[in-house]
């Protein structure tokens, strides 16, 4: 293999596929047909992530596997317009202007080599990446950390009619749940690890990217870049037993979301960690957020529109500001049906959105 190709582009290719891998993924180069492309397959977590450019020379047909986070830490730090790249047995020399760096690597053996899974193209169909991004951003938060419970260990994206989709994710203690305007052909269950390499791909996407799916892969593809991930096989719990009817709303607040953002910074940074509680006092009056720690107390009032008897509950901190940032609009919504019951969390002025959060008895 001998190529060169522009610093800026394969730059660009190496943060889509290389940024994210482990120390021991590796990098599959592939010069052929005038395009040099990329990939790295992250084993342990089923992600398959491929990216390719024709702003490059080819001067000979080739492939090589290399180390992808050295590769791509080292090729950060080049200078210069160009790269040229050459593999010549068991070493692949990069050369930008006086750098020169050779690595360690492999030809790949075609017939042991794995193959990276494909999807029909033709099967796949358009969607607007902004709200798909969209509805990912608002949902994410409550995917598990950690969880060796399958059946809510990702984002559960729901088939809602012809036109329509929602996502879900929930760690059993909060829950997220946006519907949005995408057309999904089949509901999909994308494990975590894939969701995050879905949603950094979507944050560089502009207009319409095309997705598809089988019974193992999601595919996302945007432009010359492809992102395949592993769909967990296993049913979504059914969060809809969790989502509270009308009863919900006996008490409510609306208030500014800017301001209630404020406020639970304020009285985070009293708390020993993000994981402490606030205390909520509702009453006509508006909303108190009071905390309290090793370092200190602290206790803030807000005028707020109320309806409903008073109430004072104690909520995770980290929990209710992820939810509350999730919202779009002014104003942000609570609503509570006693002190035991779980808080929902939405906008005021929309709907297809809103949040669950338990909170903790005194």
């Amino acid at each position: 293999m001998k190529v060169t190709v522009v610093k800026k582009e394969l730059q660009r290719v190496l943060d889509v596929v290389a940024s994210t891998a482990g120390d021991t993924d590796e990098l599959l180069l592939e010069a052929s047909s005038g395009y040099l492309i990329a990939k790295v397959r992250i084993v342990k977590d089923g992600v398959y992530l491929s990216a390719m450019t024709d702003v490059a020379d080819i001067d000979q047909d080739g492939a090589f596997l290399v180390n992808a986070n050295k590769f791509y830490e080292v090729l950060k730090t080049f200078s210069g317009d160009s790269v040229a790249l050459s593999a010549k047995e068991a070493k692949l020399t990069a050369k930008s202007e006086k750098t020169r760096v050779s690595f360690n690597g492999k030809v790949p053996d075609p017939d042991s080599y794995p193959s990276f899974p494909s999807i029909d193209e033709s099967a796949m169909y358009p969607v607007d990446g902004k709200t798909f991004r969209g509805m990912i951003e608002k949902t994410v938060f409550a995917v598990p950390a950690a969880n060796d419970r399958v059946f809510i260990n990702g984002l559960f994206l729901e088939k809602d009619g012809t036109s329509a989709a929602r996502a879900v994710a929930t760690d059993g203690y909060r829950l997220a749940c946006i519907e949005g305007p995408i057309e999904l052909k089949d509901s999909l269950f994308i494990s975590k690890a894939g969701v995050r390499e879905v949603q950094r791909l979507l944050k560089k996407a502009e207009g319409t990217v095309m997705i598809g799916a089988d019974k193992t892969y999601f595919v996302l593809r945007d432009g010359n870049i492809k992102v395949v991930v592993s769909l967990i096989h296993a049913d979504f719990v059914d969060y809809k037993k969790a989502v509270p009817g009308e009863s919900v709303n006996h008490r409510v607040l609306v208030m500014s979301r800017e301001a209630l953002m404020a406020m639970l910074r304020r009285a985070m940074i009293i708390l020993e960690n993000r994981n402490s509680m606030v205390t909520l006092e509702m009453n006509p009056q508006g909303l108190t957020i009071s905390s309290l720690s090793n370092i200190g107390d602290e206790t803030e009032e807000f005028e707020a529109e109320y309806s409903g008897e008073s109430l004072k509950i104690k909520v995770n901190s980290s929990y209710l500001t992820e939810a509350v940032r999730a919202i779009e609009g002014e104003k942000v919504r609570l609503e509570f049906k006693d002190e035991a019951s779980a808080i929902v969390v939405k906008p005021a002025d929309t709907t297809g959105y809103f949040s669950l959060i338990m909170p903790v008895m005194n």
